[in-house]
Formats: structure tokens, sequence, C-alpha cells
């Protein structure tokens, strides 16, 4: 599985997420997967200064996105290092994405950094 992607929420992600991705939702947060380092976790949040595109993805990531209206609470959002919170960049006065949506950007986006893995056709694997 290229990368998890948890909701804080309890709502499906819709229909963003492919093979790749595996999805967990209304999952409590307070404890990271022992088997992901933490440096490993993004946060997708609109109070992220670092673009989501940025990070080096990497097999086994995990994204957390948090509720389309209000985003990821304060409480969770402190768990993560400002660098591994991510954001889709927006032209001033809109709106964010829907949460479907930013699954979607954050996800395909790792998965092209991972020359799309596992796909029909994927170009051969780049060195680790």
């Amino acid at each position: 599985m290229l990368t998890t992607c948890k909701t804080t929420n309890g709502g499906a992600v819709g229909n963003a997420v492919w093979p790749p991705c595996g999805v967990t939702t209304g999952f409590r947060f307070r404890v990271h997967d022992p088997r992901v380092p933490a440096d490993r976790w993004f946060a997708a949040t609109t109070r992220g200064a670092r673009p989501y595109a940025a990070p080096d993805y990497r097999r086994g990531d995990v994204f957390v996105f948090g509720r389309e209206t209000a985003g990821l609470a304060d409480d969770v959002l402190a768990d993560f290092e400002p660098e591994q919170r991510i954001r889709i960049p927006m032209q001033p006065g809109s709106r964010s994405l829907n949460l479907s949506n930013a699954v979607a950007v954050v996800v395909y986006e790792a998965w092209r950094q991972n020359r799309f893995d596992g796909s029909v056709g994927a170009p051969a694997k780049r060195d680790a």
C-alpha cells in the first residue's frame, strides 16, 4: 500500500481514494502507529506553511485530514511538527476544497512521486 489516509471526523472521503491508499475514518488520533515513524505522518491543514507537493513522499506515508467544515482540531494538529503540516495552495478569498478533492490532490501527488507504483503500465520504480 502506498499510503494511508485517515480522517478524524468519522466521515468517508468519497471516491477520491483508489487502490494504493487505505482509509481509516473516525479514529482516535492520540497515538501514532508505532510501525510508521512520526516524520512520515502528514497533517493536511489550511494552517500549514509547507506546500503539499514539497515533501518527498514514500511508500507507507500517512496523511491525516480533518472535518470538511472545520479541519483538524488544535489538539490533533499539535501532534505534528510544522514541517509535517502540509497545505494545498488556494487563491486569496477562495473557499477550501472539499474533503474528497483534498484527499485526491494529496494522495495523487504522493502516488505520482512514487511513479504510480502499482498502476497498470507503471514506469520503473525509482531508487529509494
